[in-house]
């Protein structure tokens, strides 16, 4: 239940990832501007890949059983997905806006969920 868990914090903070950077009280207690970077179709992309991993993850918990290789497959789609949206670039941090901006945060937590899917997948123990 526990790398489910995981997976499921990592697939909401995915889905978040465009609005978690706007978040205006921090924005103004820290004094950080706020970037609209992710916008259109990406942005619906990304909502709607972390909101399936979250899904699929409950799934995942009610039936008790581990599967990481679609979160290694989610990860990386989004991490391409995000090279291409950026002008085939890696996205980098912008200065004066947190977690480095809406782009650059979605590209990290889509990292981690893929780093996390391999790991579950052939690493953590399957249950009995």
């Amino acid at each position: 239940m526990g790398p489910n868990l995981l997976l499921a914090l990592l697939s909401l903070l995915l889905a978040g990832s465009p609005y978690i950077t706007q978040i205006e009280p921090v924005n103004n207690y820290f004094q950080l501007r706020s970037v609209g970077n992710v916008r259109g179709g990406f942005e619906i992309f990304v909502i709607s890949a972390g909101a399936g991993g979250f899904l699929l993850s409950a799934f995942n918990m009610f039936l008790k059983k581990k599967n990481g290789s679609p979160y290694l497959a989610l990860g990386a789609l989004v991490l391409v997905v995000a090279f291409f949206y950026n002008e085939e670039q890696f996205p980098l941090p912008l200065n004066n806006s947190l977690f480095g901006g809406e782009l650059f945060f979605a590209f990290v937590v889509s990292f981690v969920l893929g780093l996390t899917g391999l790991v579950v997948e052939w690493l953590v123990e399957k249950p009995h």
